[in-house]
């Protein structure tokens, strides 16, 4: 388990007076904020997102067409928070954040 894990399990341990949404809440802006340090260590990790990005821009209709239970909101990002994004889809669609890279990597367009 990584470190940032460990720091994460023990910040939510003994929080059970916490709903689910707060307590979901709660992960999300810990993971938003890990999020944004990772990308920030690894460069060659940003060009790779920047590339998916401008392919998510040319496809994301198409791919809303594929998943029509995706809401505008779950496909839309602020600069900076394209993998936040792939979070709520893949909440939606169960399919992890590699599979739904490697899927828009791989999406033609004008349809899968």
């Amino acid at each position: 388990m990584s470190i940032q894990a460990d720091e994460h399990d023990r910040q939510f341990r003994g929080r059970g007076s916490m709903d689910d949404k707060e307590q979901e809440q709660e992960q999300d802006e810990f993971l938003e904020a890990h999020l944004h340090d990772a990308e920030d260590e690894n460069s060659g990790i940003r060009e790779k997102d920047r590339e998916l990005e401008k392919k998510w821009t040319e496809i994301k209709d198409d791919f809303r067409k594929k998943y029509s239970d995706l809401s505008n909101v779950d496909v839309s990002y602020a600069p900076g928070e394209f993998g936040i994004m792939l979070g709520r889809i893949q909440k939606k669609t169960g399919k992890s954040h590699a599979q739904l890279r490697d899927e828009i990597n791989r999406w033609k367009l004008g349809g899968r």
